[in-house]
């Protein structure tokens, strides 16, 4: 972010009209007045000097270096703003304005594009905050949903238990495996006796009963008994086969 709060010794060139070499020229002599500087701020309190207050001169110039047409390098420096105001003592009158004027514009558009980064990377992380809160709440939701379906559905083995009742049932009601009414009548039976059950909770299957109502399931499979049409065909299924 520091370099970004510099002006290129080019562009200051360009700024006050001058030779780019000229500049550098003039940079160094400011450099060799900062470093051959004799006074030192003094420490008020204790009237000696504050040697830890010295100039450091890369708060006014620091250098560096660019790549020219032909792809060589060549020395710059990049001017801190008090680097620009310091500069700017070596020129008077009309000259002197006119870089005034053209580096400070330039530090404050410099300065509206590091605060508005700055708002864009705020809103950025705030949006990002929002999205990674959402993605919580889904996953909870999920978790949550998860939780619901277990408790809502049958488990494995309620399911089982109550299978076993209604293929009972219907193994019962054609008179056993090796009856006659076996064959024909078996899956019927099963088909009745679940068709019944998933009237009575009004499911398309029973995988969807409530697990907190599996009792009253288990109750309702128990107390089934083949519907008159079902018992007059396997009653009629056995008399023929007794007649052959």
């Amino acid at each position: 972010m520091e370099l970004e709060r510099t002006i290129d010794s080019r562009d200051i060139s360009k700024m006050v009209g001058r030779n780019h070499k000229e500049v550098l020229r003039d940079i160094r002599t400011l450099i060799g007045y900062l470093t051959s500087a004799k006074v030192q701020p003094v420490d008020l309190i204790n009237f000696k000097p504050n040697p830890s207050n010295e100039i450091v001169i890369s708060d006014y110039f620091i250098p560096s270096e660019y790549k020219d047409s032909k792809n060589e390098y060549r020395p710059r420096f990049l001017v801190t703003k008090v680097g620009c105001e310091l500069y700017g003592t070596r020129m008077t009158g009309q000259k002197g304005v006119h870089f005034a004027i053209a580096y400070i514009e330039r530090f404050n558009q410099m300065e509206q594009h590091i605060k508005a980064d700055a708002t864009r990377l705020t809103s950025t992380k705030v949006q990002l905050k929002a999205l990674l809160e959402h993605e919580e709440k889904l996953e909870q939701l999920q978790v949550d949903v998860s939780d619901l379906k277990n408790e809502i559905d049958l488990t494995r083995v309620q399911k089982k238990r109550l299978s076993d009742i209604v293929r009972c049932n219907a193994m019962g009601a054609v008179g056993g495996k090796k009856s006659d009414a076996y064959k024909p009548f078996y899956k019927i039976a099963i088909a009745e006796n679940w068709k019944s059950i998933k009237n009575y909770f009004e499911v398309a299957s029973y995988e969807e009963i409530p697990r907190l109502r599996f009792d009253e399931a288990i109750e309702l499979a128990e107390n089934w008994s083949a519907s008159a049409e079902l018992k007059m065909n396997i009653k009629k299924c056995l008399q023929q086969q007794q007649l052959v």
